[in-house]
């Protein structure tokens, strides 16, 4: 089938939308993105028509706000590097110290903190950006952070549930399911932090923990 060119005018009868759970901000914005069929503004190279359009999330969609949605990412992602220098004293010593890192940023708003320089760092976030993507969280959607809350999960092999979100740092705080305290894992017997209420609530690093399942029915 050909698909033709045909844009939204002052004619044009908006019907009743459904938003995708895309959550696109434009200078501070949020915006909503929907398709609205037949109305196609791009034909891409392998002649895939482009019926995505976009407007501010605290109006209706009419002639005067929609726009045509053109993004790759619907998340603006970003990095920053920082290198800081500081005085460091050991005992009668002092010495100037470096320390770097490089922060994710998501649509403007610091998400997750690489320490390291430069050489280090950058590949790194880079690299972690890609998985955030993939992520089971789905960190691309509109209040991630919300939706999350309560969701079931496998620590270890212990049911466990999302108690809450930490911004800045990509980590959730999780509570055992059915149980008061995490059972002490075999190879963590004898550390401290078993011995303690510590155990009634984790902190688990959503890009770094390899002891998290995040599906459970």
């Amino acid at each position: 089938m050909e698909h033709q060119i045909k844009l939204i005018d002052k004619d044009t009868v908006i019907p009743k939308l459904t938003p995708l759970d895309w959550d696109v901000v434009v200078k501070g914005r949020p915006f909503y993105v929907a398709h609205i069929p037949g109305y196609v503004h791009c034909i891409r190279g392998w002649g895939e028509p482009i019926d995505l359009w976009a407007w501010p999330r605290d109006e209706e969609p009419s002639y005067e706000n929609l726009v045509e949605y053109e993004l790759d990412s619907a998340v603006a992602w970003g990095l920053n590097y920082h290198e800081g220098r500081y005085i460091k004293c050991k005992w009668d010593d002092a010495m100037l110290r470096c320390g770097a890192g490089t922060t994710i940023t998501r649509n403007d708003e610091d998400f997750y903190y690489v320490p390291g320089g430069k050489g280090y760092s950058i590949p790194k976030a880079l690299m972690l950006i890609g998985e955030i993507q993939e992520h089971a969280l789905d960190f691309c959607t509109i209040d991630f952070d919300k939706k999350m809350v309560g969701r079931k999960i496998w620590y270890n092999s212990q049911p466990a549930i999302i108690d809450r979100y930490i911004k800045g740092q990509c980590c959730v705080m999780i509570k055992p399911d059915g149980a008061e305290r995490f059972e002490t894992p075999a190879e963590f017997a004898k550390e401290p932090l078993w011995d303690n209420e510590d155990a009634r609530m984790l902190k688990i690093d959503c890009l770094a923990s390899e002891r998290v399942w995040w599906f459970r029915d």
